[in-house]
């Protein structure tokens, strides 16, 4: 049936798209411990859209649905994708550094990089900060002040001892490790760093084995030599995007 020309067909269709849509959020949140109910259910047919030139515009087929609240609801459903898949815990995942920048001087060092952790299972993607601020464990270390910086490496892929549905859990002390070498640009000779990570996943679960994965910055500049740091790892709000440099 041609329903463009025909007010009475529009109406009914427009009604039972309506339960289709009641009939949906009914078996989902039927397994949720909210308190609901449906207060007034009504198709309009192509009675807002009349004046339209194309009376089969899209968005007039959309189902207006208008939710009220009394009170504070207290469920919380797990996170949840764009498409609407539920995000499930995984042990695979694939670590990049994004930049990194540090000084020192005498015993004195800081350290901050930017690294980005990917769940490869579930598709998602977050941005975390290394800090460490202190003394460091030269060996050796010169008595003049350093500094060096470093941009994008290769993904790393890693597997973690437990499965993983939260970033947050990534989070907690971290040692960085940088082996002799010298950065200029895009030449590298040496220069290795390794980022050992004691997640937060791990210390409530009582595994002592951090993650560990070592890597090299594609560019950048700087004189290396051999000295581990200890600091924290942080996750960076979602909307934080690193700077675009030119590969």
């Amino acid at each position: 049936m041609k329903y463009s020309q025909n007010p009475s067909g529009n109406l009914a269709l427009s009604r039972a798209r309506c339960a289709s849509v009641v009939n949906y959020l009914s078996s989902v949140l039927s397994m949720t411990d909210l308190k609901f109910r449906f207060n007034v259910v009504d198709g309009r047919g192509d009675s807002d859209s009349y004046r339209d030139s194309i009376p089969d515009l899209g968005f007039r087929r959309a189902a207006l649905i208008r939710v009220f609240c009394q009170g504070t609801p207290t469920y919380r459903p797990p996170p949840q994708l764009r498409h609407g898949y539920t995000i499930v815990a995984t042990d695979h995942f694939v670590f990049q550094a994004v930049e990194s920048a540090s000084v020192s001087g005498w015993l004195f060092e800081a350290n901050h990089m930017f690294f980005s952790i990917h769940d490869t299972v579930n598709g998602r993607i977050r941005y975390f900060a290394y800090r460490s601020v202190g003394f460091s464990a030269p060996i050796p270390k010169l008595p003049a002040v350093m500094a060096s910086a470093g941009h994008k490496s290769s993904p790393v892929p890693f597997t973690t001892r437990c499965k993983i549905q939260d970033f947050e859990d990534f989070t907690g002390s971290a040692e960085l490790e940088g082996s002799p070498g010298v950065t200029l640009d895009t030449v590298s000779v040496g220069g290795s760093v390794t980022l050992r990570i004691h997640p937060k996943a791990y210390a409530d679960r009582g595994i002592s084995n951090p993650i560990v994965v070592s890597f090299s910055f594609s560019r950048g500049f700087g004189a290396n030599l051999k000295d581990v740091a200890a600091g924290s790892v942080t996750l960076l709000d979602e909307s934080f995007r690193p700077a675009v440099y030119p590969d």
